[in-house]
Order: C-alpha cells, then sequence, then structure tokens
C-alpha cells in the first residue's frame, strides 16, 4: 500500500464537513449533527472491542485519501 494513499492529517477536515462517522452509542450528538446538516453515519457497537471503547467509531474505520476528501 502507497503512504500517499492515506490523508496528510487523519480525521481533520481540509474542508466543509458534510459527512461524518459517530458512535451509534451517541444519540444527541449524532442529532445535533443532524440539525447543523451533517449526514452521520452511525457506526454500531463492535462486540470484539473492550467495553470502554466498543463505541469509537474511529477504532473500525480506515481513513483513506480519495478524490473527495
Amino acid at each position: 500500500m502507497n503512504k500517499e494513499q492515506f490523508l496528510p492529517i487523519p480525521y481533520y477536515p481540509s474542508g466543509e464537513v458534510t459527512l461524518c462517522a459517530v458512535g451509534a452509542r451517541y444519540g444527541k450528538i449524532c442529532e445535533a449533527l443532524d440539525r447543523y446538516g451533517i449526514e452521520v453515519l452511525r457506526v454500531p457497537e463492535h462486540g470484539k472491542l473492550s467495553q470502554p471503547v466498543k463505541a469509537h467509531a474511529d477504532l473500525q474505520l480506515a481513513v483513506l485519501k480519495g478524490s473527495n476528501y
């Protein structure tokens, strides 16, 4: 895998935010983002992660460089 496929600064938007991933457990945060017009990808808890972090969407995603980031 080529390192140039990854974002220069992961999880740091370089433009307007229109879509984000949030742990489904955090409903109030999801609702607030919806009110700002940001589409929310609700990520379910992962059963193989430990209890303190099983709802952390960032532990289940890979941020790759694409044409729209």
